[in-house]
């Protein structure tokens, strides 16, 4: 099943911005770290990608487009994936349809990792680090599907509409089940917790890191995926797709940490400067700001007396 686009009901939702004349559903996230192979080629005789490490780089920079134009897959031809990937990445599948992510490495003592899922190998070919490499273009497809679907589906429940059971099962990555089946339909329940698989297929996690001198800093990523920058990372690919869809369907564009609770929680405006106090939803809905405020003017108060004194 090809997903539909039902593109002004995401712009009505907010989950795609219109950009001078265009749509995109990317946020300006400070996405990056996965790496891009030198070498892509299409084998059409066997719809599939070829591809090997050989010459490759990391994907730095703007990254808006990897959600949007993935999407746009699902019903892509052969050349736009390929196009896609000589630009963005490959999903490094692995034997299990997935991306290799989803299965990552164990952590044992020392901190070695041990490899659970490697990439499927060309015909003939031992390397198993700089390949060749082959990816089916059916599961790109299924997957560029299955993104669309859940799109669809949270612009649909936002509207107030349960979407179709076909759909849900797009979304649910189980397209051939019978869609006469349990009466999950319009969960947003069900819905986030299928973005959250992707984004355990993605691997994306929190991560501490050393940022120079005595300095530490806690950022959103995959062990493995690289040490440049302040950035959010994902293992791979497929991991930054999940971390822009994520917050696509959030209307967010980052995350901060509520000065009430210490709880993380999703912004769409600007950054607080340091110093500042900011808070989620549920602590400005329960007045935590005001009673901060008073406490805050107790304080001053009392110092200012004390100082007198």
């Amino acid at each position: 099943m090809v997903v539909r686009y039902i593109l002004p009901v995401w712009l009505n939702a907010g989950i795609a911005i219109e950009r001078n004349g265009e749509w995109s559903m990317d946020r300006e996230l400070p996405l990056r770290g996965w790496w891009v192979p030198g070498q892509i080629e299409l084998d059409e005789e066997n719809d599939r990608l070829i591809w090997s490490n050989e010459g490759g780089h990391p994907a730095d920079g703007p990254t808006e487009g990897v959600l949007t134009e993935f999407v746009r897959l699902a019903s892509g031809s052969a050349r736009s994936i390929l196009n896609y990937a000589a630009r963005w990445g490959v999903l490094e599948l692995c034997e299990h349809d997935l991306p290799r992510s989803h299965n990552p490495p164990a952590v044992m003592p020392g901190g070695l990792r041990v490899v659970n899922c490697g990439r499927v190998r060309l015909e003939g070919e031992s390397d198993p680090v700089m390949g060749p490499f082959v990816e089916p273009l059916g599961v790109w497809r299924a997957l560029a599907d299955r993104v669309k679907a859940i799109v669809n589906l949270a612009a649909l429940l936002d509207n107030g509409e349960p979407g179709a059971g076909a759909e849900w099962l797009v979304a649910m990555g189980v397209p051939d089940a019978d869609p006469t089946g349990p009466h999950w339909k319009g969960s947003p329940f069900l819905l986030a917790h299928q973005v959250q698989e992707l984004l355990d297929i993605g691997n994306v996690r929190p991560l501490f890191r050393w940022k120079g001198g005595a300095n530490y800093g806690v950022e959103i990523g995959v062990s493995g995926a690289g040490m440049a920058g302040n950035a959010i990372r994902g293992s791979g690919l497929f991991g930054g797709i999940a971390t822009q869809l994520a917050f696509a369907l959030s209307r967010a564009d980052g995350l901060a940490i509520c000065s009430g609770c210490g709880n993380a929680y999703s912004v769409s405006e600007g950054r607080p400067r340091t110093g500042e106090r900011r808070y989620c939803k549920a602590c400005r809905d329960a007045g935590v700001p005001a009673r901060d405020r008073q406490r805050k003017y107790r304080e001053q108060k009392k110092s200012r007396h004390e100082g007198e004194q």
